[in-house]
């Protein structure tokens, strides 16, 4: 009885939004009742909403083994299954400071903000700084591009190893190229790599 309070008491808390206080009463339910599926898939839902999939995974194997072949189960652990691999890869969107449903346009911005920040030209000898403007073109290569974007955002491995993209484009070439995209007749001083930064120096 007190587990099926503690799981009703849960799925109120989590409607409002209040899913680390709702994990404990789950905790206190299945501590009195460990086969509670219902609990342990809700459980797993609240930890994929707080991206502790590893945990969510758990959750559902354990619920599998207590429902046997259960279609919907299955279908929730593939789904945990492929969050926590996607959250072994490299995070574009957070190397860009851009959230997952951005627009294409304020990840351009984001990149031509960013890109213009870390450039070498800018950074002479700084050497993180020219790694994380090759991790910027890494990214925009990706998420600028709404086939691999999509591929991407399920989950589906670009190159089939790890989840990982090989950028084998020169970043500078890459950068080049997108500033000629966004403004064909660019002016202004040019650095070593041929760039206008003070064509740029005021766009956000």
């Amino acid at each position: 009885m007190m587990s099926k309070l503690y799981s009703n008491r849960s799925a109120v808390l989590i409607k409002l939004g209040k899913f680390n206080e709702s994990l404990k009463d789950m905790d206190k339910a299945l501590d009195l009742d460990p086969n509670f599926v219902k609990v342990l898939r809700r459980r797993a839902d609240t930890y994929l909403k707080l991206e502790r999939y590893e945990e969510a995974v758990q959750d559902l194997k354990a619920a599998m083994d207590l429902e046997g072949n259960n279609p919907e189960i299955r279908k929730e652990l593939r789904n945990a299954e492929r969050e926590l691999k996607k959250s072994h890869r490299k995070d574009y969107y957070k190397i860009l400071g851009v959230s997952k449903d951005a627009s294409e346009s304020e990840i351009k911005k984001a990149y031509r903000k960013l890109a213009l920040q870390h450039h070498p030209d800018k950074n002479c000898g700084d050497t993180d700084a020219e790694i994380k403007f090759k991790e910027i073109g890494e990214a925009y290569a990706i998420l600028g591009d709404p086939a691999k974007k999509q591929r991407y955002d399920s989950g589906v491995d670009l190159d089939g190893i790890n989840g990982q993209t090989n950028f084998d484009v020169d970043p500078n070439l890459f950068f080049q190229m997108f500033m000629g995209a966004e403004m064909p007749n660019m002016g202004g001083s040019r650095g070593g790599h041929g760039f206008p930064f003070g064509s740029f120096s005021s766009q956000g």
